[in-house]
């Protein structure tokens, strides 16, 4: 099959940002004097779709569950806690080589356009996307990603990432999906959206 186009999500797939994830979520528990989870225990849970009211539940602060979510949008996006992110490793070659034979596009839920662009500029893979595609909140995920998509996929493009919303927009668009399993959700989640590939890692890619 000839592929033009690769979309790419950011977080899970390209970028580990589940320390980030975990130093909110305990930063913002202790602001309330709640006991919180294990990174261990939290990171399994997100990894298997549990909800945030069920996790805060499991830490007796259920019924802060608003305050939580206004804390959590004031920060997560903060250069304090982007600082945790890691680019998994290999991330950099693999661009720099299929840059060379195809557009890459970039996906995120990201909403500080900003702090994204330093980022990515800080990890050096920036120049490596044709375009950035920030996803509008208010809708459905995957609705969301498959609206910002649509007027660039083609029938010959993959869309790459980490969860079932991915899976979903590109199954609905008719592209070849891939599924990244080391990211925020773990293999028999994304088995259920049958994708067209499962790989463990991104740099497991072989296109």
């Amino acid at each position: 099959m000839s592929f033009k186009k690769i979309f790419f999500d950011l977080d899970g797939t390209l970028i580990d940002s589940s320390k980030r994830s975990y130093c909110a979520y305990k930063k913002i528990l202790k602001g309330f004097g709640k006991k919180y989870l294990s990174e261990k225990i939290y990171l399994q849970l997100k990894r298997k779709k549990v909800s945030i009211e069920a996790i805060l539940k499991k830490s007796n602060a259920e019924k802060d569950i608003k305050i939580f979510e206004k804390n959590w949008k004031k920060i997560i996006e903060t250069n304090y806690f982007l600082k945790y992110n890691r680019l998994i490793s290999g991330v950099i070659p693999l661009l720099k080589e299929l840059s060379r034979s195809y557009d890459l596009f970039l996906i995120t839920l990201r909403k500080d356009k900003s702090c994204l662009i330093k980022e990515l500029r800080r990890m050096k893979i920036f120049p490596y996307f044709k375009k950035i595609i920030r996803i509008k909140p208010g809708e459905e995920r995957y609705i969301a990603k498959l609206k910002a998509i649509k007027k660039f996929a083609k029938k010959n493009d993959i869309i790459i990432g980490d969860s079932e919303t991915d899976i979903r927009a590109g199954k609905k668009l008719k592209i070849f999906t891939i599924a990244v399993s080391n990211g925020w959700r773990n293999k028999n989640i994304l088995k259920k959206e049958k994708p067209n590939l499962i790989i463990n890692k991104i740099t497991d890619l072989k296109i």
